[in-house]
């Protein structure tokens, strides 16, 4: 029964281990699809999903929430809400110190079903609220 316990909290260790090892990819992904909706705002995306011939038609944009944090150290947290933040000067100024996206907000339009916006958070990349 030790044996079980023991080998229980070192997988325990071992999965925090690596999840602290990894944690920059979602901040990293968050950066990225920052920079994709920016650079694809006037396009509408086309998914096919498996089995469909007809494509679901996407329009994404940056909300009005971004919050940036320093990599390394005990750099400020930016939050930015409401309006553009997404084209704002602070947020220019916060990338080029090497901030990354720590939580953002986007918007997404699916063409016949309506708008939605979501909450993602780098740490589990899961919707937070739609």
């Amino acid at each position: 029964m030790t044996d079980t316990v023991y080998q229980s909290t070192n997988h325990k260790e071992k999965l925090t281990q690596i999840i602290a090892n990894k944690s920059f990819v979602g901040r990293e992904f968050l950066t990225w699809l920052w920079c994709f909706i920016d650079e694809k705002s006037d396009e509408q995306l086309e998914i096919y999903p498996k089995g469909h011939r007809l494509p679901i038609i996407v329009r994404l944009w940056v909300d009005d929430r971004i919050v940036l944090d320093s990599k390394v150290g005990f750099g400020h947290r930016h939050l930015m809400r409401g309006g553009d933040p997404s084209s704002s000067p602070e947020a220019s100024v916060a990338l080029a110190t090497g901030k990354t996206v720590v939580e953002l907000k986007v918007g997404l339009n699916i063409e016949g079903v309506g708008d939605f916006s979501l909450v993602l958070n780098s740490s589990e990349l899961s919707p937070r609220s739609i």
